[in-house]
């Protein structure tokens, strides 16, 4: 592959990854370094060379200086950052890193976030299991010990109330053996709705301990969500427990979404051809506001805002966007995450 381009610069020399676009955006030339990722993630064979099909749409869908994260559609289990600048008129330039390892890095930062969700809740899960279990002793001992007693009517009754107390006690260990399961990056459509059923139903035992309220008001349950579900379910259940952790009373919690406003006047990470929604948590708490304006308020603090630094980045990781504003009755977190096309929503 070629290491010089016609003015003279001497990509040999050159230590970063750097390779030289021209007019039509195919790569004519590369620094050493480049060429190894060019090799490594099968962009080429030799130069010049056409960029990927995917990746050029990529890398047009942003301003020049944004950089995108861009997974090889192949069995290579790899990451590359890229970031295209201009040189000249019609040329540019595009730096490349490959960042696996902080791809990895970040899932096994939300494994362990999702380990200590799952110890924070195990307790508080124990009266909900206490609950139904209850019942479906109570009518089983009076099944066995009075059953010839019992009319055809009271019986099935009985049993229809221990089906519902086992089908209950069934859904809730499933939902906590499915959050502290990561399981593999993959990409699916999960909707709105059905993402904040399960965080909802997840947290109810942390929600009825103390005594907090989340209602959930969605503009289009049926709008789906695009990303690794179980990485868009912690970034919910991370904030959540966040707001509830620096807390000194109940909450009244609200979800809210809508897309985003064209007048949106916050970081814009995202592509120009993405489509995106916004989520919106409010809450109503003076703690929550000034643990916003000082996250040193103590060791609570400390471990809240760590869930919400998580939360950022794996928000960061999926092309969207996290802000945390203090509101005059408590705090509003945005969320900006990316949606499916009408094709991905229905496959």
């Amino acid at each position: 592959m070629s290491t010089s381009i016609d003015t003279g610069l001497r990509l040999g020399e050159i230590g970063a990854p750097i390779a030289v676009l021209d007019g039509a955006a195919r790569v004519i030339a590369a620094t050493p370094t480049a060429t190894a990722l060019i090799t490594r993630f099968q962009l080429a064979t030799a130069l010049p060379a056409s960029l990927p099909v995917e990746l050029s749409r990529e890398l047009a869908s942003v301003p020049v200086g944004v950089p995108i994260i861009w997974r090889p559609r192949t069995e290579l289990d790899a990451v590359l950052g890229c970031t295209r600048y201009d040189l000249g008129e019609t040329g540019g330039l595009l730096l490349m890193r490959e960042i696996t390892e902080q791809q990895r890095a970040l899932s096994q930062r939300l494994q362990r976030q999702r380990l200590e969700a799952t110890g924070h809740l195990a307790g508080l899960m124990a009266h909900d299991l206490r609950t139904p279990l209850s019942s479906i002793v109570y009518n089983v001992d009076l099944l066995y010990t009075r059953a010839a007693e019992l009319s055809p009517d009271s019986t099935r009754a009985l049993l229809h109330e221990t089906q519902l107390a086992a089908d209950l006690m069934r859904r809730t260990i499933a939902g906590l053996l499915d959050f502290v399961r990561l399981g593999p990056p993959v990409t699916a459509t999960p909707s709105l709705r059905e993402t904040f059923d399960r965080v909802s139903s997840l947290l109810h035992p942390m929600f009825r301990a103390g005594g907090h309220e989340l209602r959930t008001e969605l503009h289009d349950e049926r709008v789906r969500l695009r990303g690794n579900p179980l990485t868009i379910e912690q970034i919910f259940v991370d904030l959540l427990i966040h707001t509830t952790d620096l807390a000194t009373g109940p909450l009244q919690m609200v979800v809210t979404s809508s897309p985003v406003p064209e007048t949106w006047s916050g970081a814009r990470p995202w592509r120009s051809s993405d489509d995106m929604v916004l989520v919106r948590l409010s809450c109503a708490t003076a703690m929550a506001s000034e643990a916003v304006a000082d996250p040193t308020r103590g060791a609570q603090a400390a471990a809240a805002n760590l869930e919400l630094a998580i939360a950022r980045e794996a928000a960061h990781a999926l092309g969207g966007h996290l802000a945390v504003d203090a509101t005059r009755d408590g705090c509003a977190i945005t969320v900006v995450l990316p949606t499916a096309r009408g094709e991905e929503g229905t496959s």
